[in-house]
């Protein structure tokens, strides 16, 4: 069965909901998703190396990002990211910052989302999905913003949106103190 996701419109009210694969076709149909930052308490981010079989794949990523579906909250979707993606089953609370549109043609397909953006406080282990990662890097936020903005190809656009307007905000924001 494909998944239920909500659409919305351009500030992010649900209008409806549409299966996972009618929401790419084309232009796509905006719908909600998230974008996550886990942050350590030495204020390094954690970030992935999408599997090369995904959307996107073979580029470094957030730590985690999907869907909201038809039936979940953000805390719970993003709850159920990061257990599937990073093994993380701990009961961490998102701490939202910022949502913006992104539209992005991939391959006859589209990413059209209305994307909220959080991060996370955490230093347990990680237990990478190999159907989903290939590796994951903790790094500083002053190395990816280098790193980064030297090779922007190597990493996802969604990466990009994200992370650019996540670093303007002042660090002490990005952690629980």
């Amino acid at each position: 069965m494909q998944e239920s996701l909500i659409l919305v419109d351009e500030f992010g009210n649900r209008t409806g909901t549409a299966g996972r694969g009618d929401c790419h076709l084309g232009q796509g149909v905006r719908h909600r998703a998230f974008v996550t930052f886990l942050s350590d308490s030495a204020g390094r981010l954690l970030i992935q190396k999408r599997q090369g079989s995904k959307l996107g794949g073979g580029r470094w990523d957030v730590s985690a990002t999907s869907h909201v579906r038809s039936n979940e909250t953000f805390a719970a979707a993003i709850r159920r990211c990061l257990s599937h993606e990073l093994g993380i089953a701990d009961g961490l609370v998102p701490r939202y910052l910022l949502s913006y549109t992104y539209l992005e043609q991939l391959d006859g397909r589209a990413e059209n989302e209305y994307c909220s953006l959080f991060v996370l406080s955490y230093d347990g282990p990680v237990v990478a999905n190999p159907e989903e990662l290939e590796s994951y890097r903790w790094v500083s936020v002053s190395e990816l913003l280098d790193w980064y903005r030297s090779d922007s190809v190597g990493f996802t656009l969604w990466f990009g949106e994200a992370f650019e307007r996540m670093v303007r905000y002042p660090l002490q924001e990005l952690s629980d103190g």
